[in-house]
């Protein structure tokens, strides 16, 4: 199961619009690209957080394919 949630952040100063998702993107594939690619489309600039090995075993009950160790 992927958990992602879309913040939007606007800067004051530079008037841009800032996309954060999240996700596990262990084993990128097609469909995370996707993802990001719309994700892309809704601001200025795109900021991915991958989820840490800790909050992945939370969420899916398994170990990531690509640790961060």
């Amino acid at each position: 199961m992927l958990r992602l949630k879309f913040v939007d952040i606007k800067l004051m100063e530079e008037k841009k619009k800032k996309v954060m998702v999240f996700g596990v993107f262990d084993r990128l594939h097609p469909g995370h690209l996707d993802f990001l690619r719309q994700a892309r489309e809704h601001g200025d600039e795109l900021i991915v957080v991958v989820a840490r090995d800790r909050v992945v075993m939370e969420l899916k009950n398994k170990k990531p394919f690509h640790s961060e160790t």
